[in-house]
């Protein structure tokens, strides 16, 4: 994270909010944007995540900074009070409790809402005991017993109701995908893209005609197969608004190789350069990733979808 490319970030939108602007699309799971949503026009916002990743450490994905958070009410500002945020991505390492509390207060039955309290409390010991620990994998989200989960999918099967089992969807769904990863087995890049894009393909399906900014980390934004050897979320966006009739500009910015914290960053349309440290904003919340340095800090993309797109009427 860096001061840098929020700021950047910022500037793009208030570019393109003059000409319409419905969303900023972010790597961060589609509840926890909601979160940041809430949060982001009000004066108090930063107060606000603070209280959240206080209560749910590692609860939402890149938005523990200062900047990011500022950049997101910033640019609410610039695009009008129906501009949105969106979360593509999977639920991050500490969402089990917000989830679980989310699925209580849809007014569950009996039966899965004795399922869930079960795992509500469980939740909050497996925290209290990643705090003491400073261990990620001692989360719920990763520590959870299966048996547990399996006992309240039946339950929430039977008398969850809608809303508990889409919310208890992402959260399997996200453990499936750390484990896979945590395990080295399995496709968890793959499977994470493929989350990515049919997220991104609902939404736009309830906003068509939608102009958006997408802020990801440059192995998302690639236009064709990534490094990964993934077709990622760039592809798909490339991909599609071509079959549109519509464009999209995909802009890579980040740090220099060896370069100096205090040097400037860089954008570039096409060009691809592995990153150092960065100095960034860790002022909000608690995050098992704060002020723990990396050797390698991938740069960010940016994906513009810039033109409105023409639809083909079939006889």
């Amino acid at each position: 994270m860096t001061r840098e490319i929020p700021a950047f970030t910022t500037q793009i939108c208030r570019l393109m909010a003059p000409s319409g602007l419905t969303a900023m699309v972010v790597e961060t799971g589609l509840e926890a944007a909601r979160v940041v949503d809430a949060a982001m026009r009000s004066e108090d916002r930063e107060a606000r995540i603070d209280k959240f990743l206080r209560a749910h450490p590692s609860g939402i994905a890149f938005f523990n900074g200062r900047d990011e958070v500022r950049m997101a009410g910033d640019c609410a500002a610039a695009a009008g009070p129906k501009f949105q945020l969106w979360g593509l991505d999977q639920e991050f390492l500490g969402s089990s409790g917000p989830l679980l509390q989310e699925m209580l207060a849809s007014r569950p039955g009996p039966r899965a809402r004795a399922a869930l309290a079960d795992l509500a409390a469980k939740d909050r010991k497996a925290t209290a005991a990643a705090l003491a620990s400073g261990s990620p994998f001692d989360l719920f989200l990763l520590s959870a017993s299966q048996d547990d989960l399996d006992r309240a999918a039946a339950a929430i099967t039977q008398d969850g109701g809608k809303r508990a089992r889409y919310l208890f969807g992402l959260l399997t769904e996200t453990r499936a995908i750390y484990q896979t990863s945590k395990a080295r087995k399995g496709d968890p890049n793959g499977r994470r893209a493929r989350l990515m894009k049919r997220t991104l393909a609902a939404q736009l399906a309830a906003n068509p005609g939608a102009r958006l900014l997408l802020k990801f980390g440059a192995m998302h934004a690639y236009k064709s197969i990534n490094p990964l050897n993934q077709r990622d979320l760039g592809a798909y966006v490339a991909e599609r608004a071509d079959g549109e009739g519509g464009s999209s500009l995909h802009i890579e910015c980040g740090r220099r190789r060896n370069a100096a914290a205090a040097s400037p960053g860089w954008c570039s349309r096409s060009a691809w350069s592995f990153a150092g440290d960065g100095g960034g904003d860790f002022g909000i919340g608690h995050s098992f990733y704060r002020g723990r340095r990396h050797s390698y800090n991938p740069p960010l993309r940016l994906m513009l979808r810039i033109a409105r797109p023409w639809r083909p009427e079939f006889p």
